[in-house]
């Protein structure tokens, strides 16, 4: 069917205004024919309509029944097209396979809904108007599923929440501030929030690559509060027992494979400090990226001042948990802030007695 006008429940809206099974039915007999579907088409009542659209069984006759259930489906499909409509609206931000997606079990929906209407009732000629009573109550519990399990939706509500978390223990523990602009007393600054949220995400992108488990919201939160609750130090503690432990067992080798083995250790412990974000200096270079290692190692050329240089930068590592340092910086960063408000008030000031002198 394509090119009709309109289509209402209870009866087809065409050119000529509302028709229904007694018009096409022009011999009377309670089947319509193809020739019959002709005379409406050659009368232009419809641009096109094909009667296998209609004959069901495809005996190339349609039967008040068939008829009547094309009517109620062709309700049923319009209002079902304002939903999926809808969906790519609600959904927007989501993968286009996940919309596909969601958008096909609206259809398989509207079959399955049919199936049981015609097995319960004897006819369908109140299918429609239940199925359009049902189908808003249906969409909202899929939209409801589709972002509760989306991951990029998902993913933003567990972070929105350890944020929050994180701001009321700040809150508790004195980290506040005075906003020279509302006089107010704020937690975290939005600055500070962004940067968290940025690096809130990149973990969560991390952990979410690597997840195998079949909770992610409960997992993924309980991995980033883990996070901010953690020190550089705690983070690569294990790593560390790794590398006291091989310096151990290598003592007894040859110098040459010695080093060597360090070396390949070393490095082992700069990779996994870049799979936590931490960078560390190694000698004069800071390892940020695993391009830069080779430099890094390349340094030393005898095991005792790499093995030196290494201990010297775990023992430097922050023992500071990630809550407090973002704290902290969080604390610098608004106390120059209202340094620069009070200096910019007090040159306000001053211009305001050289103009008072003059």
């Amino acid at each position: 069917m394509s090119g009709m006008n309109n289509v209402s429940f209870g009866a087809l809206t065409a050119k000529t205004g509302r028709i229904n099974f007694e018009n096409f039915d022009l011999d009377k007999n309670g089947i319509i024919t193809q020739e019959e579907l002709e005379v409406l088409l050659g009368k232009e009542v419809f641009d096109v309509l094909d009667l296998s659209t209609i004959d069901k069984d495809a005996d190339k006759k349609v039967t008040k029944e068939e008829y009547e259930l094309w009517e109620q489906e062709n309700a049923m499909l319009e209002q079902l097209s304002i939903f999926k409509a809808q969906a790519a609206r609600d959904l927007v931000g989501q993968d286009m396979e996940d919309i596909k997606s969601f958008v096909e079990k609206l259809t398989e929906y509207e079959k399955t809904f049919i199936e049981k209407y015609t097995q319960v009732h004897n006819g369908v000629s109140g299918m429609a108007q239940e199925f359009i009573k049902e189908l808003p109550k249906k969409y909202n519990e899929m939209k409801k599923d589709a972002l509760m399990n989306n991951k990029t939706v998902l993913t933003s509500r567990v972070i929105q929440d350890v944020i929050d978390n994180f701001i009321e223990i700040d809150r508790k523990n004195g980290g506040t501030f005075l906003n020279m602009i509302d006089k107010k007393a704020e937690s975290l600054s939005e600055n500070a929030k962004r940067l968290l949220t940025k690096e809130l995400s990149r973990e969560a992108e991390k952990f979410i690559k690597k997840y195998e488990g079949d909770n992610l919201e409960a997992d993924l939160t309980e991995y980033l509060k883990t996070y901010l609750a953690q020190s550089d130090k705690e983070k690569l503690a294990d790593a560390i027992g790794i590398w006291e432990k091989g310096k151990q067992e290598l003592e007894e080798l040859p110098e040459e494979v010695r080093f060597l083995k360090i070396k390949a250790k070393a490095k082992n412990l700069l990779l996994t400090a870049l799979e936590n974000d931490i960078s560390i200096k190694i000698g004069e270079i800071f390892v940020r990226s695993e391009a830069a290692i080779p430099a890094a190692l390349g340094q030393f050329k005898d095991t005792d001042t790499l093995i030196w240089a290494f201990d010297k930068a775990m023992n430097e590592l922050s023992s500071k948990t990630r809550t407090q340092e973002i704290r902290e910086k969080d604390e610098e960063r608004k106390a120059q802030a209202i340094e620069e408000a009070y200096e910019a008030m007090r040159k306000q000031e001053a211009e305001g007695k050289n103009i008072f002198n003059q």
